[in-house]
């Protein structure tokens, strides 16, 4: 009997110094009354607590533990190092203290969770913090695990003490409630879908939340996700779930459900059709547009089909032709995603063709094209774009924009390659001097710079100008930078061959320069504010593309197997173009200095070769690698893009200014496309971006020679090329950014010189660059390679 009373005053004294309390024996923390574990993590989950920006105290804290395990209860969260020392011997905190919580997912490296705790009476921080930044980086994952869960169970928690509080009660974290709430006897069963009115919106989760009506037992040392036992039927609950049990949402779109809305999006362009036209009073385009529009309305009382033919009567005023007019309208719809009750639809194409009908009176057909032009989007200008087709694209014009130089550097891997004492600007200066070099071009009839950066602060535009300038260009030639994500660099070399088709310059250069060795981190994207999270699709912006192509392999059914085969097929096509020297070409060797991280001394080295393509690469060695992104995932370092650093610049301009100059031609841009896709679903950009380039140019996919699709991850590029029918052996040859790289904002216009370089060596005319881009878009353009 004095044996345990001593126990017992043992226990209490524990308790009354520590909010948690270890056995004696080891394993685990000893529950409070009513405890119940909901989650708890593999043992190498790493800690640290720090002052809080927000609220400095006097004195600053900071707390760190290298390796440790999370319990979350139906309580509080729980930290228990796997080493304890004096300053920390366990850590603990209520669920209600705990705010701002978010998931950080670096494309590679371990999840981390982040909050704002406020420190309680026996939680194992000194309580003259009022507020500490917490982060846990779940090394083995699981930290979108921990997070769901956490959210659902705080939610429960709030609409608890809420409904304690409307109904005038107190609410008491012990085991019995006085006129108020028991948080003991809180409902915990999993939260129904709807959308919580708060202003910290809880993170997406990636994958189906774990359930919480069923113990699930973790192996392997993974997490150990468990549930409350089963509530009494007489438990009344602040919220409960409309869903009966066993209840599955649909995984196909219900029977006619493609028909409904290709029918919505004909009479959304019924509507457009029939409202005005913009239209110059007098002209003959002006005449032709009321002719169309007055035949199409009178024709279209009855539904637009997905494929019709309206045919009337035109009058040239200014002399005493009539001509009759055919227009074909024809609609054409993709669906990439379809969720239940929420359909979204990336791409709808309408194409709108004029013909003549009497063939000896078409001398108006200038005017139809123009017509036609401005239906679809374009100039409207005779020739603005070429003659449509292979046939047309080979033709040879003065106004072609042509390409006379395009190069890069190596790409090097991020903090530890070659490159990563090396800043953005100084990799912008060497592709800037050697493309002088290489082209011979007078830098004083370049006139502008478009350098796409995705990093660098200020969006690099200072350093970038001082890096053109160094280089040798003269102040008249003017810089800027921009960031469109992943396409930075592809529109880059977009927007000066838009200015020098306008006319607005003559000749410029399309860059792009990246240090993800420097910058990479999470400073490069801001909070959102509490008007971005409370917008649903807004929010889903700042959801990792980690995440996001974890969540897309797992919707579109593309096996682990398949993503490791193919990330396999792209390290060994660069290790045999790099044995044969056929990066050589495109690749201007750069010396900088390093550090070597062994004896931290300065060294001069050239780097001429992507150190990221490592020998011996196979699926069954990349089937070895942990998921990155979630326990069960398919993604990791092996099967997505390298983090990278490097640069590349390509010279555009007319071909009459290049044959004036005899520069030597090497290609020609011919058309690009930007189009949207739902932010969680990014990864499918390019399927949906590379199909309208196509329409534009009058190609088929058949008729493409390259595809240079950048490899962000396996996942969805695999899941691009299947969904476009391309023959694989088209894609990226030489392999891609899962072998050599992705430095953010140059890969577009690296993809220029490497599609560039192989259609010139395998005699090859056509090729297209395309590129999925966070938050949700794709871009893709057309080349021809001379």
């Amino acid at each position: 009997m004095g044996l345990m009373t001593e126990q017992m005053k043992k226990i209490k004294s524990n308790r009354k110094a520590s909010w948690v309390m270890v056995p004696e024996s080891g394993g685990g923390y000893t529950p409070l009354p009513g405890e119940q574990t909901l989650y708890q993590s593999p043992p190498r989950t790493t800690l640290s607590l720090q002052t809080s920006h927000r609220h400095p105290p006097s004195e600053s804290y900071s707390q760190q533990c290298k390796s440790g395990i999370v319990y979350l209860t139906n309580r509080r969260m729980i930290y228990l190092p796997v080493t304890p020392t004096a300053s920390l011997k366990s850590f603990a905190v209520p669920i209600l203290n705990v705010t701002d919580s978010r998931v950080t997912a670096p494309w590679f490296g371990a999840n981390k969770w982040e909050a704002i705790i406020q420190p309680v009476q026996g939680g194992g921080i000194p309580l003259q913090h009022a507020e500490l930044d917490l982060v846990m980086e779940f090394k083995e994952g699981g930290a979108f695990d921990f997070a769901s869960i956490f959210e659902r169970l705080k939610e429960r928690l709030r609409q608890a003490v809420d409904v304690a509080r409307e109904s005038g009660g107190d609410v008491e974290d012990g085991t019995r409630g006085v006129g108020g709430v028991n948080m003991n006897n809180v409902h915990l069963e999993d939260l129904p879908a709807y959308e919580e009115s708060r202003q910290h919106a809880r993170v997406p989760d990636p994958l189906p939340s774990p359930p919480m009506d069923s113990f699930a037992v973790g192996t392997g040392g993974g997490p150990v996700i468990a549930a409350p036992e089963p509530l009494s039927p007489l438990r009344s609950s602040p919220l409960s779930s409309p869903q009966q049990e066993g209840f599955q949402p649909p995984s196909e779109p219900p029977p006619g459900y493609e028909e409904v809305q290709r029918n919505s999006i004909v009479d959304e362009l019924e509507r457009q059709m029939r409202n005005p036209w913009r239209e110059e009073e007098g002209s003959s385009l002006g005449h032709l547009s009321r002719a169309f529009r007055g035949s199409f309305s009178n024709s279209c009382s009855e539904r637009i089909e997905p494929t019709r033919q309206v045919n009337f009567e035109y009058h040239e005023p200014r002399s005493a032709t009539s001509v009759s007019i055919c227009v074909s309208i024809s609609i054409s719809l993709v669906t990439f995603y379809v969720r239940p009750a929420n359909a979204v639809i990336e791409h709808m194409s309408v194409q709108v063709r004029f013909t003549c009908v009497d063939a000896d009176v078409c001398a108006v057909q200038e005017r139809l094209s123009q017509v036609e032009g401005h239906l679809l989007g374009g100039s409207g200008s005779p020739g603005a774009s070429g003659s449509k087709g292979k046939t047309g694209l080979l033709e040879k014009r003065a106004d072609d924009i042509v390409i006379t130089c395009a190069l890069r550097t190596a790409f090097t891997k991020g903090g530890k390659g070659g490159f990563k004492d090396t800043q953005a600007s100084d990799l912008l200066h060497g592709a800037l001097t050697a493309l002088l070099k290489r082209s011979g071009i007078d830098p004083n009839l370049v006139e502008d710079i478009a350098v796409g950066a995705v990093l660098a602060p200020g969006g690099g535009a200072t350093e970038f100008r001082a890096a053109a300038l160094a280089a040798g260009f003269p102040v008249s030639t003017a810089t800027k930078s921009l960031n469109r994500q992943c396409s930075s660099g592809l529109q880059a070399c977009v927007d000066i061959a838009n200015a020098i088709k306008s006319g607005m310059i003559e000749i410029g250069i399309g860059a792009g320069a990246e240090s993800m060795s420097t910058q990479y981190g999470p400073g490069a994207v801001s909070e959102f504010s509490p008007l971005l999270d409370s917008h649903t699709e807004a929010a889903n912006c700042k959801v990792s593309m980690g995440v996001l192509s974890e969540a897309m392999a797992k919707a579109k059914k593309i096996p682990r197997s398949d993503q490791d085969a193919f990330a396999a097929a792209s390290f060994q096509k660069a290790v045999e173009a790099q044995n044969k020297g056929l990066f050589d070409e495109e690749i201007a060797p750069l010396t900088v200095k390093w550090t070597d991280p062994k004896t931290d001394e300065e060294k001069t080295i050239t780097v001429a070769k992507d150190d990221g393509i490592r020998q011996g690469i196979t699926a069954d060695s990349l089937a070895k690698i942990r998921p990155a992104f979630s326990k069960e995932g398919s993604i990791h370092a092996g099967n997505a893009s390298q983090i990278s650093d490097g640069a590349a610049a390509v010279l555009l301009m007319k071909r009459s200014t290049a044959q004036r100059l005899k520069q030597p031609i090497i290609g020609k841009f011919v058309q690009a496309s930007i189009v949207g896709v739902p932010p969680l679903m990014m990864g499918v950009g390019p399927a949906a971006a590379i199909p309208v380039v196509l329409q534009k140019t009058g190609l088929s996919k058949d008729e493409v020679d390259i595809y240079e699709i950048n490899e962000a991850f396996a996942s969805q590029c695999l899941y691009c090329v299947k969904e476009l029918g391309l023959d694989v052996n088209k894609v990226n040859p030489k392999g891609g950014a899962i072998a050599f790289g992705h430095p953010l904002g140059v890969t577009g216009a690296r993809q220029v010189s490497t599609l560039l370089t192989e259609l010139r060596r395998t005699g090859k005319k056509i090729g297209v660059t395309s590129m999925c881009i966070g938050t949700g878009m794709g871009m893709a353009a057309v080349w021809v390679a001379e």
